[in-house]
């Protein structure tokens, strides 16, 4: 089936995870509006600068198409949608959840203790409790690299200016500060930059825990207006036992079109608010590196003894177990050993060198770079049915489960077997960035987690209630992630993760004790990322319900 997209009128963040197109710094800005004039005023002035979604070429035939140095996207609250005066019926007929906003989806999201909304930095805090403070436009920024510096280029300090001046010239839009312990007016983030053999500067698309994130990140139909190597699309579209992969239905992730089920998500009234939007779901996580550090070093010791192999394949091991990849992205399932993984980068070393190259790539380059891809992503758990290669509570097997949910998965038949089907309606976009220094240090750090999606209950909230922080659909009991679960203090005395041995193997399997939460929510909310049509309209007032 040939699914159209209208790119041109779709946000360009929604359909490109920017960072892994060159864009490894990002700034991210929040509005109030004091007044619906102003709301207004403001979307007119930002709309004409939103990056929308059509795909850049390296021409500059074509000034529309080329890469910008710096993107722009805009979000916005339900309750920014309310101050722009949308009418009655449209507001209501916004899904709940949206309506309610993520500080009050807290028990939802396991969002209790230190990740509670008393908890969360200022900005987040006081849009709770001071309706005059309250979010209502995200503004969010991604700059490409200065070469020579690592830093961002010049244009972002420009855009930066241009906003936050915005709200001396218009009255009634105000800057909100308070991210942070230093309550800053912006959030920052930034991949890794780091000195490259040649002298220059080159990026590591890592977290601070040291993996990749994003890896198998969600492909659909029509995402891009020309053709794709099929590579692209392997692990991270639709699985079937009977057809393998394929691209998922745009509609899990753009309002108006057809989704895994062959509807449409539910939208307000009028169908051009919504039609060719999304939902975001912008959330600031802080990694407690230092204790993650801390306790895989100390059970690093204990695996080590247990299994008879050197302190530092446990170190990597343990890791990779609870996290189901390896730190150079291969996967556990068909990478399942230590020498496995030393093959394998041995194997794949030329491909960060290909990516560092300068001008368009040669034809050998492209079917490395494709055969890359497969082996990162080209698999699936049938085999490892038991989880004795990749755990069954691993993070990206919760993530993203791809055929270990279907009821019929050991069926010798593909014509009985489900494949993915029960995973392709809980999918999500994942457009995150780190924020904080690399390295050694006490400062704030973390991951400021951008999820997309057609329907926030069905797809974040259920990933994050059901698969993240509870265990039962893996086979894991009331455990949660081990990566970025809650724990609960009255479970302090049972096992938090296992790791099985395959029976007959002379080793037992091997249990990881209550673990400390090493990821703490520390703000966010839910945002509507519109079309540009739909905001061209906001910006004049005219939508009307009937």
């Amino acid at each position: 089936m040939t699914h159209k997209i209208d790119l041109w009128d779709v946000q360009g963040n929604i359909v490109r995870a920017y960072g892994r197109f060159g864009y490894p710094h990002a700034r991210h800005l929040f509005f109030h509006f004091a007044t619906p004039q102003a709301g207004r005023v403001a979307l007119a002035f930002l709309t004409p600068l939103v990056t929308n979604a059509v795909t850049w070429t390296a021409s500059d035939r074509d000034p529309e198409t080329m890469a910008p140095r710096v993107t722009m996207n805009l979000g916005l609250t339900w309750r920014g949608l309310q101050a722009l005066g949308l009418p009655t019926r449209s507001l209501t007929d916004m899904p709940d959840e949206f309506i309610d906003g993520m500080a009050r989806r807290a028990p939802i999201l396991s969002d209790c203790g230190v990740s509670d909304p008393a908890n969360w930095d200022q900005i987040w805090r006081e849009s709770v409790t001071d309706p005059s403070k309250a979010v209502h436009l995200w503004v969010a920024l991604n700059a490409r690299m200065d070469p020579a510096t690592g830093g961002p280029v010049s244009q972002l300090a420009d855009r930066l200016h241009s906003l936050r001046d915005l709200p001396r010239s218009l009255g009634g839009l105000v800057l909100l500060s308070g991210h942070g312990a230093e309550g800053l007016d912006n959030q920052s983030g930034a991949l890794d930059i780091v000195d490259a053999p040649d002298g220059g500067k080159a990026v590591l698309p890592l977290e601070h825990f040291g993996f990749a994130d994003g890896i198998s990140d969600p492909i659909f139909a029509g995402q891009a207006d020309r053709s794709i190597d099929e590579s692209v699309i392997v692990g991270r579209g639709r699985f079937s036992s009977r057809d393998g992969w394929s691209a998922l239905a745009p509609g899990e992730f753009i309002l108006g079109h057809v989704d895994e089920s062959q509807e449409t998500s539910r939208t307000g009234q009028p169908a051009d608010l919504m039609r060719n939007g999304s939902f975001a779901v912008f959330r600031k996580l802080e990694q407690d590196v230092t204790a993650f550090d801390d306790y895989m070093a100390a059970q690093a010791e204990v695996f080590a003894k247990s299994q008879g192999i050197p302190l530092d394949e446990a170190a990597i091991t343990l890791k990779a177990k609870i996290v189901g990849r390896w730190p150079n992205g291969a996967p556990l399932v068909t990478v399942p050993t230590y020498a496995d993984m030393q093959r394998f980068g041995a194997e794949w070393a030329d491909v960060q060198k290909i990516y560092a190259r300068k001008g368009p790539r040669s034809k050998s380059d492209q079917q490395r770079l494709a055969a890359w891809r497969r082996a990162l992503n080209d698999f699936t758990f049938r085999e490892d049915r038991d989880g004795l290669s990749c755990p069954l509570g691993a993070h990206i097997r919760r993530g993203n489960p791809r055929d270990m949910l279907d009821p019929l998965i050991a069926s010798p038949s593909v014509l009985r077997r489900t494949g993915a089907a029960l995973t392709n309606r809980r999918r999500i976009l994942r457009r995150g960035i780190p924020y904080g220094a690399f390295g050694d240090g006490d400062g704030e750090r973390g991951l400021l987690f951008i999820a997309i999606c057609a329907d926030l209950q069905r797809q974040y909230e259920f990933v994050q209630q059901q698969w993240m922080n509870h265990g039962m659909d893996m086979q894991a009991g009331n455990n949660g992630c081990p990566l970025i679960g809650r724990r609960e203090a009255e479970a302090a005395d049972v096992p938090a993760f296992t790791l099985p041995q395959k029976a007959g193997s002379g080793k037992p399997p091997h249990f990881l004790p209550a673990m400390p939460d090493f990821v703490r929510t520390k703000g966010g909310d839910y945002f509507f990322l519109p079309s540009l049509t739909a905001l061209r309209i906001m910006s004049i007032g005219g939508f009307d319900p009937t």
